[in-house]
Parts: structure tokens; C-alpha cells; sequence
């Protein structure tokens, strides 16, 4: 999927914003079909690998032993799990339908497919996106079975027969065709979108600010760092380092000024210095 949103980002000459895109399926169709069946592996619909993997997770969060203390939290895991799933399902078939089917392309460049350099990795790795979960996905349990809870070696297979096992996993399938139904409908029906933006005004502003995540990553992090920054440039850098670097070229400068007074090029002068000097010498050692 990251490769497949390079890929459509290099066929749209680096455009990023998803609500320029659209109708891109019939202009690069190796990356759509790559896409598609990435989008189809995570959202968790039968056979693809995201299936597999998403029920063993939801079950071995269901079935754990999970306490907060006294108080046994499975099902409320298991609860944010199935919610996460839906969001995955929604969001992704979301990015499908934004990307390749809704409207035309509204970019300021022509988007074109991307080179085969790209394409061929996204086709190697679309295939067992796919297949591999249904052909291999047992003997990947197996193989995993020494860092894998001991009810959970089995496979998907075995855990099969459990009557709970079969309806979480029921339940796991209709949250992921709820998912992409609604993430379909949403883009291809813009009155639910409104609907929902007015409806829940709230919860519409949160998600279009995500979360203000980015504007609390500002205040708690970038700020506090930035400002730590310039503290420790005016102090550390500017005083001491060029602040003493500085004070001895200007010491040195002095020096060296008054130092160069006495050179004044007459010999008279410095017969007179050197007169002084040895008087000097003489008082000296006749006191001490």
C-alpha cells in the first residue's frame, strides 16, 4: 500500500492531496489493480491475507487473560479491535474510491502510469497480498508457533470448530463488508457525507483537524524544542563559544596594539629600551 500511494503519487507528478485524484483507473491500471488488491488483503475479507491475520488478533484478544486488576478487559479490547477493523475497511476502500473511481483527475499536471521499475515490485508483492493468506496462511502459524500462544498454534483451521471462534470470525467478516460498503457509499454518495457533517458537526470537526494531532505534536513537542533551540544558541553558541572566541581575538588585538607602539623604527629608541631594561635588571638583583 505505501508503494501503491508512491506509485500513484509519482503517475500525479508528486500531487498528494487525495481530493485531486479520481478516475485514475483507466490512466495507470497496473497501479490500480496492485491497490486494489492490497486494499482488498487489509481490509479483512475472506481469503485475503488480512483475513487470517485479523482473526487470529481479534481472537487472541478475546480469549486472553487481560485484567486491570480485578477487572477482566477482553471484550473491551476485543470491542476496540472490531472498531479498528471497521475504520481500516472504511477508510482504505475510501482511498480506492477517492483515488481511482470518483470524478477525473484534477491535478495540475497530466498523471500518467508509473515505470516499470515500479510496477513489477507492486505486482510481486500484490499477488500473495491475495493468495498467500488462503494457500499458506497454516503453515505460516506453524512456522510462527514458538513466539504464538499455545490456542492459537492450531490455525485457523483448527480454532474453526469452537462455536465462539465461528461467530467472532462472523462477526469479523460482516464489520469488514460494513466497513468498505460505507466507505463506498461515502464517496459515491455525497449527501451521506453531508448528512453525518451536519448531523454530528463535533465529531465532523475533529476528524477534518485530525484529532489536532498535528497542532498537539506542535504545542508539546516542536514547540518545547524550538524554543530549548534558540536558548541553547544565544547561550551555548553565541556567549560562550563565540562569546570567549571573540573576547580573546579582542584581547589579543589590544595587546598586540599597544605592543606594536614600541616598535617605532628608531634606533634611539630602542638604545633607550634596552638602557632601561638592563637598569631594571640591576636594581633588581642589587634589592633581592
Amino acid at each position: 500500500l505505501f508503494m501503491g500511494a508512491g506509485s500513484v503519487i509519482n503517475g500525479c507528478h508528486h500531487e498528494q492531496d487525495m481530493r485531486k485524484f479520481g478516475g485514475l483507473w483507466k490512466i495507470m491500471p497496473f497501479t490500480f489493480a496492485t491497490y486494489f488488491a492490497a486494499t482488498f488483503a487489509i481490509t479483512g475479507l475472506p481469503y485475503g491475507s488480512g483475513f487470517f491475520s485479523k482473526d487470529q488478533i481479534l481472537w487472541a484478544t478475546f480469549s486472553g487473560q487481560n485484567f486491570i486488576g480485578d477487572f477482566q478487559v477482553n471484550n473491551i479490547l476485543w470491542i476496540i479491535g472490531a472498531i479498528t477493523a471497521f475504520l481500516t475497511a472504511f477508510y482504505m476502500t475510501r482511498s480506492l474510491f477517492m483515488t481511482f473511481f470518483t470524478g477525473k483527475y484534477r491535478g495540475d499536471h497530466e498523471a500518467h502510469e508509473s515505470p516499470i521499475t515500479m510496477v513489477i515490485p507492486l505486482i510481486l508483492l500484490a499477488i500473495p497480498s491475495v493468495i498467500f493468506g488462503y494457500f499458506h496462511g497454516e503453515q505460516l502459524i506453524h512456522f510462527l508457533q514458538a513466539w504464538t500462544r499455545g490456542d492459537l498454534i492450531g490455525g485457523h483451521h483448527a480454532l474453526a470448530h469452537k462455536p465462539m471462534y465461528h461467530e467472532l470470525e462472523l462477526t469479523s467478516i460482516a464489520i469488514a463488508v460494513c466497513g468498505v460498503l460505507f466507505g463506498a457509499l461515502h464517496c459515491s454518495k455525497p449527501s451521506i457525507a453531508k448528512f453525518f457533517s451536519r448531523t454530528f458537526p463535533g465529531i465532523h470537526k475533529a476528524l477534518l483537524n485530525k484529532w489536532w494531532v498535528d497542532e498537539l505534536y506542535q504545542a508539546i513537542i516542536i514547540a518545547p524544542l524550538a524554543f530549548l533551540s534558540r536558548a541553547l544558541f544565544r547561550v551555548g553558541d553565541r556567549f560562550l563559544i563565540d562569546g570567549s572566541v571573540n573576547s580573546l581575538a579582542s584581547v589579543t588585538k589590544l595587546t598586540g596594539g599597544m605592543l606594536s607602539k614600541t616598535q617605532s623604527g628608531m634606533l634611539g629608541g630602542y638604545v633607550h629600551f634596552i638602557l632601561g631594561g638592563f637598569v631594571m635588571f640591576i636594581l633588581i638583583w642589587l634589592i633581592f
